[in-house]
């Protein structure tokens, strides 16, 4: 048995090894086309790759949703609603003229989606082995002199250019003194004041952008550890969270690019491991004994 599972983490290492190595690969020729000013021709591979997957694996999802919910479609329908959702998407995410920024947050959320989905068909022993190698792929790519994502974010400042990509932008807005004063006596109004801020109560606009990939990765965490149980699923949910907002501290103190991954992947391997092994159990016997905290 021991001899089953030195073999099975060695071939689970392959894989990952292989997948962090083709996503490595990916991100080099990347950086490689917007250094010689092919950006048009990085736009153009990530249009028809995000159509193809809001074609194909959105029809997948919607085929098996229907047939859980025993309900028939004809064809020709299905294929006009998921065409046309993959047109809109694309036109959403990369286009983007006279599209709420909800409706292409809510297309990018959808990617993230699809494509953790895809992923979860990786067993358990290669999921988390996957995690763990992004995770450094993602400090050396971020913070290497030698990264590829360095060197790609240092581009960016020297052209000035935003990169064409999926990227998930959140505009955050420092509020007037004034406004702070006038919001404070109720949570409600404070967000409101927030989201509609008058032109000249409004201060300075930012805004914070993170890779489609890392939602795609937090997504294959939390369902990793959810098919272990709710426990360690609604744990691995929570730190990925907070290890999320403590990333977006170390940003606003070193005010560079940071991974979003290790911190919250770390985070993710060290509560799954207590779920399963301490508070499962002592949740499991605290009901068995019919003890109430």
């Amino acid at each position: 048995a021991e001899g089953n599972g030195v073999a099975h983490l060695e071939k689970s290492l392959e894989t990952a090894l292989g997948t962090v190595a083709a996503l490595a690969a990916a991100t080099c020729c990347v950086v490689l086309l917007y250094k010689h000013r092919m950006a048009k021709l990085i736009t153009g591979y990530m249009m028809l790759s995000s159509f193809l997957l809001f074609g194909v694996l959105a029809r997948y999802m919607l085929v098996q949703l229907l047939a859980a919910a025993a309900m028939s479609w004809d064809a020709l329908s299905v294929y006009l609603a998921v065409w046309n959702f993959a047109a809109v998407g694309v036109y959403a995410v990369f286009i983007q003229r006279g599209v709420p920024p909800a409706a292409t947050q809510w297309y990018l959320i959808c990617i993230s989606v699809f494509m953790a989905w895809q992923l979860r068909n990786f067993d358990d022993w290669t999921g988390w082995c996957l995690l763990i190698l992004l995770a450094l792929w993602d400090l050396f790519a971020v913070l290497s002199p030698w990264g590829p994502l360095r060197a790609l974010v240092n581009l960016m400042k020297e052209r000035d250019e935003p990169m064409p990509g999926l990227l998930y932008e959140a505009k955050v807005t420092e509020p007037h003194p004034e406004e702070e004063t006038q919001a404070s006596s109720s949570a409600t109004t404070h967000v409101e004041a927030r989201q509609c801020p008058s032109p000249a109560a409004a201060g300075p606009e930012e805004s914070i952008k993170l890779g489609l990939g890392d939602f795609v990765f937090y997504s294959l965490l939390v369902s990793k550890a959810s098919s272990s149980g709710f426990v360690a699923g609604a744990t691995c949910f929570l730190v990925i969270l907070c290890g999320l907002a403590a990333t977006l501290m170390l940003l606003s103190f070193y005010q560079k690019a940071l991974p979003a991954l290790p911190i919250s992947i770390a985070l993710g391997v060290v509560f799954f491991w207590l779920a399963t092994h301490l508070i499962d159990p002592y949740l499991r016997f605290l009901q068995s004994a019919e003890l109430f905290l």
